[in-house]
């Protein structure tokens, strides 16, 4: 992967999907501890530490900003590169944005690469393609406003605004300097989304496992049905995961009966078990993965595999093998922490392993980097996926 600084927004806009995966979000009161990994000694050192700053700090102090910073500093503190504290405003952001809803915006995202503003994704139905906004486009101005020296959240500030108006959006496509009055709107973006290929085949991409992902991939198989399609591609690159529930209910569309996922936690104890009916749409399957396929994604590729023998298609997996529950706190914040190791059909965790490939393909150039250059000649993982489904 290039070097060069990169940085990513949605311009939705919101925050982008970590890796992280919250499958549960549960109420920690009632479950009757006092202190938990705090003694008494240690929590009435907390106690005096906090009377001290509030009798002598030379400013007034906030208790609820001090108390979001300990909290802060007690997921730091752990050796769980997943857990994390959330305050009542990132709950907020994090849930709208992990669920694909767009709020006063126009539908698209930018990433900043080499320098310049791309438009790496357009979605569906919003502004941005009502109004003829193409990924690969370089965001000049916005607002009036020129924007080449300013960050992503800077320009994103620019372009938000109240639903039922409209932003000036200047790019340049190529040579050509285009100009877009572009329609901010609510909405919630479409997180699976599928085509027919050549061929008879459906190609079936899953942004994330959240939001109304299980819903449209229902609606891509009822399509697969119609069409008789003679095979799948799932292409799951750059899905960071989602919600266990949500790829639970999509994988049993196409896994015959049998358990393909569960957790186990540090005492042995089996959780959140996921089996399938007898009931599943019978066809061949092809998965695209590549080192940004995370969590949920990887369990998704990995029971195909195990079950169907779905052949894996591009590069190694991101290797998130680790579930986190989240713990919804009295203050409105959340927090978050790695409670269980999962397993796949095999009997397999891929954590800190990821999953390889049965079919190694790497893309030419950087277009791992610019996916929004992406198309059915340069593709060299789908043209792979397309020729095992076909051969």
């Amino acid at each position: 992967m290039s070097k060069k600084k990169i940085s990513v927004f949605t311009v939705v806009l919101t925050a982008l999907i970590s890796f992280t995966c919250g499958f549960l979000v549960n109420s920690y009161a009632g479950l009757g501890v006092v202190g938990g990994v705090f003694n008494l000694k240690q929590l009435s050192i907390l106690t005096t530490v906090g009377k001290i700053v509030s009798s002598y700090s030379i400013d007034e102090q906030n208790g609820d900003t001090v108390l979001d910073y300990a909290l802060k500093g007690v997921a730091a503190s752990l050796n769980d590169p997943y857990a994390a504290y959330l305050t009542a405003e990132e709950v907020e952001e994090f849930n709208r944005s992990t669920q694909g809803i767009v709020q006063g915006g126009i539908g698209c995202t930018l990433f900043q690469y080499d320098g310049k503003n791309y438009i790496s994704q357009v979605y569906k139905n919003f502004g941005a393609e009502k109004a003829g906004i193409k990924a690969g486009d370089i965001i000049i101005a916005a607002d009036g406003q020129n924007v080449e020296n300013k960050s992503v959240s800077e320009i994103s500030e620019l372009i938000l605004g109240e639903p039922e108006t409209t932003v000036k959006i200047d790019v340049l496509r190529g040579d050509k300097k285009l100009s877009f009055v572009v329609e901010r709107s609510d909405g919630q973006r479409q997180m699976t989304e599928y085509q027919l290929l050549e061929g008879n085949l459906l190609y079936v991409k899953i942004h994330a496992f959240r939001g109304n992902a299980a819903e449209y991939f229902e609606e891509a198989i009822n399509f697969a049905k119609e069409k008789s399609v003679k095979g799948l591609i799932i292409d799951l690159r750059d899905n960071p995961g989602g919600e266990v529930n949500c790829f639970a209910q999509m994988a049993d569309i196409l896994l015959p009966e049998g358990e393909f996922f569960y957790g186990l936690t540090r005492n042995g104890e089996k959780v959140n078990p996921c089996t399938s009916d007898a009931e599943f749409f019978d066809v061949d399957v092809s998965v695209i993965v590549n080192g940004n396929s995370a969590s949920a994604s990887e369990a998704m590729a990995g029971a195909l595999r195990d079950m169907i023998d779905a052949e894996i298609v591009g590069t190694k997996t991101y290797g998130k093998g680790v579930m986190q529950r989240s713990y919804s706190l009295t203050n409105g914040g959340m927090f978050r922490l790695t409670v269980a190791k999962y397993y796949l059909p095999s009997g397999e965790c891929i954590e800190g392993a990821g999953i390889e490939p049965e079919h190694k393909v790497e893309l030419q150039d950087n277009l791992e980097i610019e996916t929004w250059r992406l198309n059915s000649e340069n593709d060299l993982q789908l043209k792979k996926a397309i020729e095992v489904l076909t051969k």
